[in-house]
């Protein structure tokens, strides 16, 4: 099947809204080609296998949200296959979520240790599940590789180092002012309230900094979003000031892609850009 076909296929078989609908064509067609290794969703509050309403469940059998829609995964995931591609889902375990940049927090707070920080990133990020589609080769090394920490999760995802560790301080930054909050809201201190607390607040609206770094995450995601339409994250200020950047390169090659496959695909997405993480 040309790719061609399968753009008219999946155009016919995806239900979403045009721009989720077109951010995911274009991530399986990456795949499929060969040309991007993997893509994932993150799912938060996905049930646990323990709490499905019947042990012969799968986890196929329930819808995942894309942008205020409902996908069902069963039909995600035959659509994966036609396309010869993979499907799984993997639970965030200890190995496997994002990490903060433990020495911008120990910078701060040097009462803090690598294992305090583990505990309170395992306490945000235990409820997260994440869906990957890749190739079945590409998707086993995922599944067996030793850790799915921030630098690995990053090169299957094929972001770019600088904008990787750009996220990942974006995010630090809001967990720093939930430890802060902490500080200024109790006389009895214990590091297992501290761990308590910042976890249960973080990213917390109520934080005195919340607004101030929420309005500065998206003020620069716009910015990436019209810079590089066609790339599924969020640039550093390193790959926006540099026209030979990483992100630059890699969106040529994402949008030169999405050229070939449909015009009117290419012309949405090269003016409201495709669906990046926030």
């Amino acid at each position: 099947m040309s790719i061609f076909d399968n753009f008219h296929e999946l155009d016919k078989r995806i239900t979403l809204e045009q721009g989720s609908k077109f951010s995911l064509i274009l991530n399986l067609l990456l795949v499929k080609y060969e040309i991007r290794d993997a893509f994932c969703w993150i799912a938060p509050r996905f049930p646990k296998k323990e709490q499905y309403p019947k042990n012969d469940m799968h986890w196929s059998d329930f819808d995942i949200e894309i942008d205020g829609e409902k996908l069902w995964l069963k039909e995600l995931k035959e659509i994966a296959e036609n396309l010869q591609l993979d499907m799984d889902m993997i639970s965030d375990s200890n190995s496997a979520h994002m990490e903060f940049n433990h020495e911008l927090i120990k910078k701060k707070f040097q009462l803090l240790s690598d294992s305090d920080i583990d505990e309170i990133e395992n306490k945000i990020f235990s409820d997260l599940t994440t869906f990957w589609i890749a190739s079945k080769e590409k998707l086993n090394q995922i599944k067996n590789s030793s850790s799915l920490g921030n630098f690995t999760k990053s090169q299957f995802l094929n972001y770019p180092r600088c904008c990787g560790e750009w996220f990942v301080d974006s995010k630090t930054k809001f967990l720093i002012d939930s430890i802060d909050e902490y500080y200024g809201t109790t006389d009895n201190f214990s590091k297992s309230n501290l761990i308590n607390f910042s976890s249960q607040n973080y990213r917390n609206s109520q934080n005195y900094n919340y607004e101030k770094r929420t309005n500065e995450m998206q003020s620069h995601a716009n910015k990436s979003n019209k810079q590089f339409p066609f790339v599924f994250h969020h640039a550093c200020d390193d790959c926006m000031a540099e026209s030979d950047s990483p992100t630059a390169k890699l969106n040529k090659k994402y949008e030169n892609f999405a050229q070939t496959i449909d015009s009117e695909l290419y012309q949405y997405l090269k003016k409201y850009s495709v669906d990046t993480n926030f």
